[in-house]
């Protein structure tokens, strides 16, 4: 009972959040990242990952990879107020400039969002396999062996 207070586990078993890990192939992983970088839902299944597999590395790269294209685009929308000076004796050309910057600066903000939104995935699935590899190599060779107390007998057995 003390070794799993104290977060230690008996040796040849696994934590579930291990476990959980290498089960996920790469469609999963995947799925994971998509998710996880989704707009209105990318936050509570960043957290859902992070808790059931235990690790808060996949939420931490996904970040910093999207972060540059986010802070391009604050850059770009403070940067549309600043250009007004010159034109403010004639409405006309204001009105053509607003327009004609509104365009381009909506048309930069789209692909700054997509890259942003691409990186983020990118990010979080290079966490994930880092992740996989790192608790391969902590568990060892016998890791994908199947698990000895499971109650499904293998497939092709006569109890099945």
């Amino acid at each position: 009972m003390a070794a799993q207070v104290s977060g230690i586990h008996p040796p040849g078993t696994i934590r579930p959040a291990d476990r959980r890990r290498l089960q996920d192939g790469p469609g999963r992983r995947w799925l994971w990242a998509v998710g996880a970088n989704a707009p209105l839902v990318g936050l509570p299944v960043q957290l859902l990952h992070a808790i059931s597999r235990h690790t808060i590395r996949p939420m931490v790269w996904s970040s910093l990879l999207a972060l540059p294209p986010l802070v391009a685009q604050m850059v770009m929308l403070l940067g549309t107020g600043l250009e007004l000076a010159p034109f403010v004796g004639d409405p006309l050309l204001l009105r053509q400039q607003l327009l004609a910057a509104g365009e381009a600066h909506l048309a930069s903000f789209g692909w700054l969002s997509l890259a942003s939104f691409a990186l983020g995935i990118l990010g979080h699935k290079l966490a994930q396999d880092r992740d996989l590899v790192e608790t391969r190599r902590r568990l060892g060779p016998g890791a994908l062996a199947p698990d000895p107390v499971s109650s499904d007998p293998p497939i092709g057995s006569p109890g099945r």
